[in-house]
């Protein structure tokens, strides 16, 4: 019957290796970036509204927040790329209740604009230009009086500004109106707009231009929402957008891009009433002509004014709301091609609400933000960074530098090491005493391995780059050892847990390269006979220490300030078997559950999986045996190790060892 199971769920887990090839996705979140934004009463309403990257790749956020990863900062913010404050970065903004950011435009000499509504101390306050370390401009003083949608700016510093914008007894600028380097208004533009809100404007290299909103007319023509206009606001008639498939009531239009080739790509809402008098609204994205006739594109059917585009330089358009077939599911995360069919070679992501802005960095991530809470599942609330990026894998028992870790064991008898490398064959190695603990790792950096062990506070090293012995004092007589990278280098650092005198725990680091102890550490509640680790729990490429109790897991930073983290999953008598199952850079809660044989594991990005492979009395050895980045499943069992390749969904059983040796992926346990 046991093997009956095993094997039903060995085809289990074929079966949805094989969904999640055919669901492969090109971009995913990126485990590393997780800045948070709060401090509203309530937070719906800590939403993101616009996002821009820098040419140095600092990024800034607008919107209606107050706090930002802990810290006093309000409505604008500068995040270095890995998502932490920029200190330098100190803007004037945010007094009142309701104050927010809705733009931010860059300008080529570092500067910004900023538009929302918003206090600058007790004025209220609608579009301002912000020096590069977020000072105000007091070189620039603006008449607007309403909240500015959307900017475009001349080569020559003057700028459009789109909105509701203006003083309703001066209607030739309560829409749309153009603006000097200095803030004050240009009058050779006179565009009289009737309607309610214009929500994008975008130039053309003659200085013409597109106006978007919910328009109804210019200069007392009526237009249908679109409308496009000559340098001084004069209407161009040869752009006609009065053409429908059906009679439509009015036309609104939010969002606009402009293709390399001259096209329009624009968001649209048009409201009709059916044969019945029901007032109904057609949603879609329109591509028009330069005379205003226009393509209909894909199954989009999200068209209010939180409609996002983002168009690439290569012509390709990033938007949200459309479907790849009528009837299928929406996505908030989609790109078309420049012909206005989706672009299979990017995967569609799921947002739980809308998305307000994107910005893409030199690398080609994309910085998103939004109301929306989770990312295919992942919490992300407002803001998350989707890349191709895919974490360089830690490989921690690969001893021939082949991207494979490998079948090793320590044998206390003859006080040899039996290396199975993966390509340069076997090896045997007699190193360390029966009563030494393993601590093998590439000390050397040199992609390689290294045999070691511990010894009453010696490392002894055999270098694979040099054979050299290389030995390190750190610890003392009954220290447990291990080994991770604490402060995020890419180098492997010396780690000892020493039991206390009271049955608490003191962990002692020292850090690739230095001497003595470069940091001591301490998890509040560990004893002695906890089960520990080391591991990189929330995927920001720094390992954590971490403890494992009757189905509770407690992880922490090395720091003074960093906080206890503690995570549900397991029982006791649980083995602790950790590892990066999905290959995001995450390490993931996994246990094995000696009385049953099964595994659970809490992928952080592939979710769930739950399987039976093994035996009461095996030890949990994950590791990257196959070398596509994630932990396959294995346990070692009386010198044979059973493996679930994740690259192929295969079984594999080799025998290597002995019973009573000691399997090297185990080495911690």
């Amino acid at each position: 019957m046991k093997h009956k199971n095993l094997f039903s769920f060995i085809l289990f887990l074929c079966l949805m290796s094989l969904s999640f090839a055919i669901r492969a996705q090109d971009y995913m979140v990126d485990p590393s970036f997780n800045p948070t934004f709060g401090g509203r009463t309530h937070q719906f309403w800590d939403f993101l509204n616009a996002v821009a990257v820098q040419p140095d790749q600092k990024i800034l956020v607008g919107g209606n927040f107050t706090n930002v990863n802990g810290n006093d900062i309000k409505l604008i913010v500068r995040l270095n790329p890995n998502g932490t404050r920029d200190t330098t970065f100190n803007p004037p903004l945010g007094a009142g209740a309701n104050d927010q950011v809705e733009t931010i435009k860059l300008l080529p000499d570092g500067k910004m604009y900023v538009a929302g509504t918003f206090h600058i101390g007790t004025t209220v306050t609608y579009l301002v230009r912000l020096n590069a370390d977020g000072s105000l401009d007091s070189s620039f003083v603006t008449p607007l009086a309403g909240v500015v949608k959307s900017i475009d700016l001349y080569p020559d510093g003057r700028f459009m500004a789109c909105g509701a914008i203006g003083s309703p007894f001066d209607p030739t600028w309560s829409k749309l109106a153009r603006f000097n380097q200095d803030g004050s208004r240009d009058t050779s533009f006179q565009a009289n707009i009737a309607g309610n809100t214009c929500y994008d404007v975008k130039l053309l290299p003659d200085g013409s231009m597109y106006a978007a909103g919910t328009i109804t007319g210019v200069n007392g023509i009526g237009i249908p929402g679109l409308v496009k206009l000559s340098a001084t606001g004069v209407r161009d008639a040869s752009f006609n957008v009065y053409t429908e498939s059906y009679p439509f009531i009015s036309r609104e239009h939010y969002r606009l891009a402009l293709q390399p080739d001259g096209k329009l790509l624009a968001a649209t809402k048009g409201w009709y009433t059916n044969s019945q008098g029901d007032l109904l609204a057609s949603l879609g994205v329109r591509r028009y002509q330069t005379d205003g006739t226009y393509q209909v594109i894909g199954n989009c059917g999200w068209s209010e004014s939180s409609t996002t585009f983002f168009l690439q330089d290569d012509g390709k358009l990033i938007t949200n709301g459309c479907a790849v077939q009528p009837g299928s599911q929406f996505y908030n995360f989609a790109r078309f091609l420049p012909d206005g069919s989706f672009d299979t070679a990017l995967n569609r992501l799921n947002f739980d609400n809308p998305i307000n802005s994107i910005a893409r960095q030199a690398d080609g991530s994309y910085v998103i933000t939004g109301s929306f809470n989770n990312v295919e599942g992942q919490p992300r609330p407002r803001i998350v960074r989707l890349t191709t990026s895919v974490p360089a894998v830690r490989h921690r028992f690969d001893f021939d530098g082949d991207g494979k870790d490998d079948l090793a064991v320590f044998r206390p008898g003859d006080r040899y090491w039996y290396l199975s490398r993966s390509t340069s064959g076997p090896a045997y190695v007699q190193w360390g005493l029966s009563t030494d603990k393993a601590v093998a790792a590439d000390y050397d950096d040199d992609g390689k391995t290294d045999v070691a062990v511990f010894r009453d506070g010696q490392w002894y090293i055999l270098r694979s780059s040099d054979g050299a012995l290389l030995v390190q004092s750190f610890g003392q007589a009954g220290d447990k050892p291990l080994v991770g990278d604490l402060n995020g280098d890419g180098k492997v650092d010396m780690i000892v847990r020493r039991p206390l005198p009271n049955n608490s725990i003191e962990w002692q680091i020292r850090y690739f390269g230095s001497t003595g102890v470069s940091a001591t550490q301490t998890l509040s509640g560990e004893a002695v006979s906890d089960p520990s680790m080391v591991g990189d729990f929330d995927g920001d490429n720094t390992d954590e220490l971490a403890y494992f109790r009757d189905g509770n897991w407690y992880s922490r930073k090395v720091g003074a300030a960093s906080p206890l983290r503690t995570f549900l999953w397991g029982q006791a008598g649980d083995m602790p078997a950790p590892g990066d199952y999905d290959r995001d850079g995450q390490t993931d809660y996994a246990v094995f559950r000696p009385s049953t044989g099964d595994w659970y594991i809490n992928r952080s990005t592939a979710g769930f999986l739950a399987l039976h492979f093994g035996a009461n009395g095996d030890i949990p050895v994950p590791a990257d045996y196959d070398g596509d980045g994630k932990a396959d499943l294995a346990v070692f069992r009386n010198g044979a190790w059973y493996q679930f390749l994740s690259s192929t969904g295969t079984f594999r059983a080799n025998a290597w060892g002995l019973s009573g040796d000691l399997p090297i992926p185990a080495q911690t346990n």
